[in-house]
């Protein structure tokens, strides 16, 4: 900028705006602020400044050098705050100073968001161009007005499209972390799915060995609680064949020599047997021819 700061100090004016009992010390206090002001003494300045403001608490002149004084001392917030309170002047030339200042103000607190929040510094440089706007408007021959304004306004076309760039830039960054994230769980599934295929084989092995040993455990539970028949009883489903044709009955293997009364008992029990192998034979009509036994 050409001109970051215009200071003004009317001394002579505030013997218009007060009354003539407090002008001249009111005047002594401005006057001693001011050349404290031109030597660099800025806390000195403003305390001089503030003796006069306790006379004067709505002097816009004293609250313009308080504000002008603080955006030296790099206070700017409190500087536009200052300001802000003297542009309820009548005069014309205060106020596109005033003006002037605040603008100057907010350019310095947009340059020092550029680099952390360019959002809010593009807004500070917004609030700066409407003050050198309203300057210009109110002094259309303050070139140093005109000049902020057109520098400010190329600042934020500038930061604008830097602006763009870093969301596009952000934007791709997005993207490519977002696809390599796909391609990371991509590669994750593979090497599951591989890991299963290796694995599987041997899973599946295991666990036809496993079922294997649960059916035999389960055939043998079921042998046990199956029911044995007694001695001598014909097992259930199934019926006694009669005997063939041609085949001899398995003699007993001799015990010893058997008594007479044995021998009746066995004797009698082999007739009844063939009697009823008569009768059955009858019954399908076939001939069975008599065996022999030999005692």
């Amino acid at each position: 900028m050409r001109r970051i700061l215009c200071i003004i100090i009317f001394v002579a004016a505030l013997f218009y705006e007060i009354p003539l009992s407090l002008a001249a010390s009111i005047a002594k206090d401005v006057k001693e602020g001011n050349r404290l002001y031109k030597d660099e003494k800025y806390d000195e300045a403003i305390r001089k400044y503030n003796e006069a403001q306790v006379e004067s608490p709505d002097s816009n002149i004293v609250n313009f050098n308080v504000g002008t004084t603080l955006y030296k001392k790099g206070d700017y917030q409190k500087a536009v705050d200052l300001l802000t309170k003297s542009l309820i002047t009548k005069d014309s030339q205060l106020e596109a100073r005033a003006n002037y200042n605040i603008g100057s103000s907010r350019v310095r607190q947009g340059s020092a968001k550029e680099n952390t929040d360019l959002s809010e510094a593009i807004n500070l440089y917004k609030e700066a161009l409407n003050y050198y706007k309203r300057a210009v408007d109110l002094d259309e021959k303050d070139e140093d007005a005109k000049f902020n304004y057109e520098f400010v306004e190329k600042k934020i076309k500038e930061l604008m499209e830097k602006q763009q760039q870093q969301q596009q830039q952000q934007k791709e960054q997005q993207q490519q972390q977002s696809e390599k994230q796909d391609k990371e769980k991509q590669k994750q599934e593979e090497e599951k799915q591989k890991k299963e295929q290796q694995e599987d084989p041997k899973e599946k092995e295991k666990q036809k060995q496993e079922e294997k040993e649960q059916k035999q455990k389960e055939q043998e539970q079921k042998e046990k609680e199956k029911p044995q028949p007694s001695p001598g009883q014909v097992p259930q489903g199934k019926e006694e064949e009669p005997g063939r044709e041609g085949e001899a009955e398995e003699i007993p293997a001799e015990l010893g020599e058997m008594s007479e009364e044995e021998a009746r008992m066995l004797l009698e029990s082999y007739q009844q047997e063939e009697e009823a192998g008569d009768i059955e034979a009858k019954k399908r009509k076939a001939h069975y021819p008599k065996v022999l036994r030999d005692w």
